[in-house]
């Protein structure tokens, strides 16, 4: 089933990767090294989930859910 369009706002610098979680879209945001959250449903920016220099992501990329709801992040 199609999800429609999403609107995302200026926050967006480079995306690479998308993954649904709950009622959460995370969005691996390569420009900044950051991850970022959005409402799965509205597409409405709700927060920075690992920001700048808290996750020693660069170049974040590829991201998978493990089990147990941990987020795990591939960078460079």
């Amino acid at each position: 089933m199609p999800l429609g369009d999403f609107v995302m706002g200026g926050e967006l610098d480079n995306p690479r990767t998308l993954v649904f979680h709950g009622d959460h879209l995370y969005v691996a945001n390569e420009g900044s090294d950051e991850i970022l959250r959005y409402d799965a449903a509205t597409g409405a920016f709700v927060d920075v989930f690992v920001a700048v220099g808290t996750g020693g992501l660069d170049g974040p990329a590829g991201m998978v859910f493990g089990p147990a709801g941990v987020l795990h992040v591939a960078s460079i």
